[in-house]
């Protein structure tokens, strides 16, 4: 064990409870993991939100997710003001620990306290079932403390997370925007950058450090429809941010939606009219909340070159932000922003920062990071902590009759194969406002028992409220069975199931299951409704199939 690791050793104490583990913070620590922490005493920060000390409590837990193979650690500063008060440290550790003399031999003034909480979620199960303890902590053992099952401090010093000017900068758009809320005034920020420079990071530091009892919660308006921050892919959303977001994308996935519309596309192409039309609705939205002193901060997707900076000026037309930050990269394309002067000042205000660099050993494909977001929303489908078990979740039936679908695809279909379009994919669960129904929607085969098919290209914004998978048809029933992590309640207002182009479920969900579990439903006798549905398809299935004479979930 070298000097570094016993000196650590030092700071962290075993509690009653096995799952918890205290340590006594001196100036900072580094850490990579999922954990659960809360501040029993001092003053922390960490990815710009400070903690709130106070007593021991089961729901002051915040979830911190900071995996060695998606992003940097998280790191923790204790801050070098606070006030040493002996009754009420020992009162907060004699319930959690009998090392209370031990850490008080340890304390100084200035330290802080920390207690973590180390729990074995379905999306930690899974993830580690999928790639091994190295996407949570690194493999070199020497380079890290132990801390938890999935989680190690580092025994080395890792860089903060902005430095220099790039740190000055984001200090300096934080005091903006505190003090135009404190003047009672809306204020809008779009973070803009190429691909893979931090920007989603900057908008969750930005977000963090605008929490405070004192100002009204920042809203985040999440324009990238290929890595969206809080749902997956194909999706455009604004939500209000109520809790510090210290987690990666993939351990932040809302289970119900609001304020969230399809998309339908990974990319924005030349689709830009269904794009700012959602924006606008989004844009809106924020605009007629009930707090006019709130922070908007834009997260914008990663083009911006060719058509990508023409889409950019587009939305700075849109948005007129008052504050903008982008990212610098010396080797790749930089967005020049157009600025204007109204009243003898420049808008917007412009913050520059030099783009983050990710590290070798971080997944960057975006098809992978794609596929994270949509494993961690469809994990908690698992019965048990394991995708082994998708095929075990007792799946809704839907009726055909009570749904239209809409499907994305690279081209026309014939209307015959819409449900082998939808059997096994991963849709949007939509609704569609009833005012936008038209006489002239036409159901399948005219039957009023099928569902409608919609025209992506003459409708209005779908809101999502969640998402589910396909794993069953039933045509002689006429009934969908989907999976989704939703409850019963939350559905009784879906009337759209909507497929994007090229979003799916991972393939692991599918081809690690069992003999027994089957995705289709296959009848022992078949009425010849569906007999030459699908003449002209001749699919090759690598699923056992298992007959089903009755299926009653």
């Amino acid at each position: 064990m070298t000097d570094v690791t016993r000196n650590l050793d030092r700071y962290f104490h075993q509690c009653y409870r096995p799952d918890y583990s205290l340590a006594i913070l001196k100036h900072h620590i580094t850490i990579f993991g999922v954990f659960d922490v809360q501040v029993l005493f001092g003053k922390v920060i960490s990815r710009g939100y400070e903690f709130e000390p106070g007593a021991y409590g089961e729901e002051r837990f915040i979830k911190i997710a900071a995996p060695y193979s998606l992003g940097p650690p998280a790191q923790f500063i204790s801050l070098p003001d606070n006030l040493f008060n002996l009754h009420r440290v020992k009162w907060r550790l004699k319930e959690l620990t009998n090392a209370v003399d031990s850490i008080l031999e340890e304390f100084e003034n200035g330290d802080s306290i920390l207690l973590f909480r180390f729990n074995f979620s379905k999306i930690c199960a899974c993830f580690r079932e999928l790639h091994g303890q190295i996407f949570f902590v690194p493999s070199d053992c020497s380079e890290c403390y132990s801390v938890g099952p999935l989680c190690s401090a580092l025994q080395i010093k890792h860089p903060p997370l902005y430095s220099g000017k790039t740190a000055d900068s984001v200090l300096q758009l934080t005091e903006q925007i505190i003090k135009k809320s404190k003047e009672g005034k809306r204020s809008i920020t779009m973070i803009i950058g190429n691909k893979n420079t931090g920007k989603s990071m900057l908008t969750r530091v930005l977000a963090n450090s605008l929490l405070g009892k004192d100002r009204p919660s920042p809203y985040i308006l999440d324009c990238d429809v290929g890595q969206p921050e809080m749902n997956p892919p194909g999706s455009i959303s604004l939500f209000k941010v109520n809790s510090p977001l210290l987690g990666v994308p993939a351990f932040q996935q809302r289970i119900f939606l609001t304020d969230t519309y399809f998309y339908g596309r990974i990319a924005l192409n030349d689709d830009w009219i269904s794009y700012f039309t959602i924006l606008r609705k989004l844009l809106n939205c924020f605009l007629s909340n009930d707090f006019p002193s709130s922070a908007l901060l834009i997260n914008t997707c990663g083009w911006i070159e060719g058509k990508g900076a023409s889409l950019l000026d587009e939305m700075m037309k849109l948005f007129d932000p008052d504050f903008v930050f982008t990212f610098i990269t010396v080797l790749g394309s930089n967005y020049k922003i157009q600025r204007s002067t109204m009243n003898g000042y420049e808008k917007p205000l412009v913050f520059y920062g030099d783009a983050v660099e990710k590290p070798a050993h971080m997944m960057s494909t975006s098809s992978v990071l794609r596929s994270l977001r949509i494993t961690a929303y469809m994990a908690h489908s698992c019965p048990v902590p394991t995708v082994k078990s998708f095929a075990d979740a007792t799946p809704f039936a839907v009726s055909f009759r009570d749904v239209a679908v809409l499907v994305h695809t690279n081209g026309p279909f014939p209307a015959n194969h819409i449900f082998a379009v939808l059997n096994c994919t991963f849709i949007a669960l939509c609704i569609r406002n009833t005012n936008n129904q038209s006489k002239e929607d036409e159901r399948l085969f005219d039957d009023q028992d099928m569902p409608i098919l919609l025209n992506p290209d003459k409708m209005e914004p779908l809101r999502i409220i969640g998402y589910g998978f396909i794993r069953a048809i039933d045509l002689e029933q006429r009934i969908f069975f989907i999976s989704t992590p939703l409850d019963l309640s939350d559905l009784q207002e879906v009337n759209v199931l909507a497929r994007g182009l090229n979003i799916d479920l991972p393939q692991y969900f599918l081809i690690s299951q069992g003999r027994s579990a089957a995705p289709y439903v296959v009848r022992e006798h078949s009425s010849s409704f569906h007999s030459e549905l699908f003449k002209e398809l001749k699919i090759k299935s690598i699923f056992h199939r298992k007959r089903f004479l009755r299926m009653q979930k």
